[in-house]
């Protein structure tokens, strides 16, 4: 196949070389439908005309503000094949922030997914640049004044009646690996979004290099749910997939991804470890309240899967006995497991955020192949990630090829790469910040071991610093907490302290099933989080990790929050990420609490027994070896 230089090529060549008539399947009236390369592609160019036609130029900057969907897809290509530069929004995101982006970026056009997002473009007067606005689902709004709101349909009835082929064709030949193909506005974990410019050769660069270390190809189907909006499910879910002749198929929504993926059977998921570690709350809550044989048997199972995966992992040979019980294991827990996603996963990509060892370990005993990666938006995003025939648990595999990666003295992970960004859009010092003597700064600090393997340890600026000195990396910490059934969500805090404490958002419903086991009884989630049985449950998970911690590294106090952390309250972004500057401001008064001389939650003394240690992390009596 033809090796392309820009994403137009990309698309081109994919669609000369593989053509397909399921090259997307989508809902229409509840029911999956597929979309071929071929009429997926005619789209494509009529609603590049459509851009054309209402004066889009090379370089103008074009934003798409909607959930994933076969029109956000089709916009994208759209506007690549003008030259023009796609901005996507976040669909979650507050009206101040999407026009703070479209002025920022000064984009001319917008496409919508409805009028309820329409609304959050506000007027002209508040996007002076905006003139035009095409929605998704109609219809659209009568409205008066200087700019133009159209609905997709109208906006392709336009297209199509000015389409020239030769002047799509001429337009699109014209776009140069140089050309700026996208602004990605950092989701703005540590301050206010910057817009990170990728060229369609940053882009294509990585397509190519993760398709070398992965097999992907025409008979791989893929869910796409995470969204689009971010450069991990664009740049993995929607370009490589299209390049390497893959079916994509759009989930409904988040909610519904279990439901789509028994309806799609993928062999290929993308996903950030949120997901992963939703689907092992939700199996170990199940296994919590099945009969005590079936309990035992997963058990069983489990322990078998594990010690299979720990013998690969330290590449021991199998014994005989132990490829036998794992095959008894396998029919009766692990392929029913299978079976819930669908039944064809090849394997599972994980990337975004440190992924718990022990949520991987589960879900490669059970025969789920989690490939674990590492990157950056700024970086296109890959920078490393396993391959499948030597994936290890804890990393995020060796780099990709023709990347350059090196660690600097504080441990800083450096990169350099046809992958890196041209900059942040308009802010010189913060480009020149980041990109120091040809190498980008991450601000993750890793290692690398003996095989090449990387291992991100946190980021510098999430290093807590305790008032004895003592260096404290959370994200570790944080993971292995986050294995267990009943905690969705750790913070730990701590920083300039005499030791480190916790902020724990429960799994509110693993919780609320265990609490009627325990007979607690209560009349909201504050009750519930106060009740002294649930505090000591989680004085025992949090005992438990204590052991294995250095002395400074232990949790000395804790607190369970009454709610889930929130999109709407900024404390997390689009992405799952926490937002610890936002976390630590919204609950200032519970952080001081944990550092109050009057008593509060503490961890007490930890079980001493060894296995009832692993039992209590795990937050599942069932999986006791």
């Amino acid at each position: 196949m033809r090796k392309p230089r820009t994403l137009c090529e990309l698309f081109q060549y994919s669609l000369a070389d593989r053509p397909r008539e399921r090259a997307y399947l989508h809902k229409v009236q509840g029911s999956y439908r597929p979309v071929s390369s071929r009429a997926f592609a005619d789209r494509v160019e009529v609603i590049a005309a459509a851009l054309r036609q209402i004066g889009v130029q090379p370089g103008d900057r074009v934003a798409i503000l909607a959930p994933n969907r076969l029109e956000w897809a089709a916009a994208d290509y759209a506007i690549l094949h003008c030259g023009a530069v796609t901005v996507p929004l976040y669909p979650t995101l507050q009206p101040a922030a999407v026009q703070h982006i479209l002025n920022d970026c000064g984009a001319m056009a917008a496409f919508v997914a409805d009028a309820e997002q329409l609304q959050k473009l506000g007027t002209s007067k508040d996007l002076p640049h905006l003139q035009y606005a095409i929605l998704f689902d109609p219809p659209a709004p009568q409205t008066e004044g200087p700019r133009h709101i159209l609905s997709l349909g109208e906006f392709e009835t336009r297209g199509a009646a000015t389409h020239d082929p030769e002047v799509f064709t001429r337009t699109w030949a014209a776009v140069t690996p140089d050309t700026l193909a996208t602004l990605i506005y950092t989701s703005g974990t540590t301050g206010v979004p910057k817009g990170v410019m990728l060229t369609h050769a940053n882009i294509v660069s990585n397509v190519l290099t993760v398709l070398q270390r992965l097999p992907i190809g025409p008979t791989d189907s893929c869910l796409s749910f995470l969204p689009l909006s971010h450069i991990f499910e664009r740049m993995a879910g929607h370009f490589t997939m299209w390049h390497a002749g893959t079916c994509i198929a759009f989930a409904e929504n988040v909610e519904a991804v279990p439901q789509n993926l028994v309806e799609v059977r993928p062999t290929i998921l993308i996903s950030v470890p949120r997901l992963y570690e939703k689907m092992n709350a939700r199996v170990l809550a199940a296994i919590a309240e099945a009969p005590p044989l079936r309990q035992k048997l997963f058990a069983w199972a489990t322990d078998v899967g594990r010690r299979k995966v720990q013998a690969q992992q330290a590449e021991r040979s199998l014994p005989p006995w132990l490829h036998l019980q794992y095959a008894i294991a396998d029919r009766l827990v692990f392929a029913k497991l299978r079976e819930r996603l669908g039944g064809r996963i090849r394997f599972m990509v994980s990337g975004g955020a440190p992924l718990a060892p022990a949520i991987a370990e589960f879900f490669h005993a059970a025969g789920l192949f989690i490939l674990e990666g590492y990157g950056l938006t700024e970086t296109s995003p890959v920078i490393a990630v396993n391959p499948i025939d030597r994936p290890r648990i804890g990393t995020v595999g060796p780099v990709l090829d023709g990347v350059e990666l090196r660690l600097a003295e504080d441990g800083e992970i450096l990169v350099r790469g046809p992958n890196v960004m041209q900059g942040y859009f308009g802010l010189r010092e913060e480009t020149e910040a980041a990109l120091r003597d040809g190498w980008f700064h991450t601000g993750d600090v890793g290692q690398v071991d003996a095989n090449g393997y990387l291992r991100i340890t946190d980021r510098i600026k999430d290093l807590i610093v305790t008032a004895g000195g003592k260096n404290v990396a959370p994200q570790p910490i944080e993971s292995r907490l986050k294995s267990s059934r009943f905690i969705a969500e750790v913070v730990l805090v701590g920083d300039q302290r005499k030791y480190v404490s916790a902020l724990l958002v429960p799994q509110f419903a693993n919780l609320e099933a265990h609490a009627r086991t325990l007979g607690v009884e209560h009349k909201s989630a504050q009750e519930l989080v106060r009740a002294p049985e649930i505090v000591q449950l989680y004085e025992k998970l949090l005992g438990a990790l204590n052991v294995r911690l250095a002395p400074y590294e232990r949790i000395k106090r804790f607190r369970l929050l009454e709610r889930e952390l929130q999109l709407e309250t900024g404390e997390i972004t689009p992405t799952m990420k926490v937002k610890r500057n936002v976390v630590a401001r919204t609950h200032a008064d519970l952080i001081e609490s944990l550092y109050a001389r009057s008593p509060h939650e503490g961890v007490g003394c930890p079980p001493t027994d060894a296995g009832e240690l692993e039992d209590s992390l795990a937050g599942d009596s069932a999986s006791k070896s």
